[in-house]
């Protein structure tokens, strides 16, 4: 006689809800080498630059810039 072994298995385990939010930060601008304010976006991974994002004094994409600080949430 076979024991039906399924019952005995845990219970799916359900994904983590990832929360990103979108947030003020400063980033260093790789082309003209300033610290410029973008939105960023924030999970628990870390922050990085939102896509489309550009520099207020050359234009160029944010993008591969650094995330140097970031503003505290309201």
């Amino acid at each position: 006689m076979m024991k039906n072994r399924s019952l005995n298995r845990p219970a799916a385990a359900t994904a983590p809800v990832m929360i990103r939010q979108e947030r003020t930060a400063d980033v260093h601008c790789l082309i003209c080498t300033h610290r410029v304010q973008a939105q960023v976006l924030v999970d628990r991974r870390g922050a990085r630059v939102k896509s489309g994002e550009k520099c207020s004094r050359c234009g160029s994409s944010l993008e591969a810039g650094y995330v140097l600080s970031l503003k505290p949430a309201a």
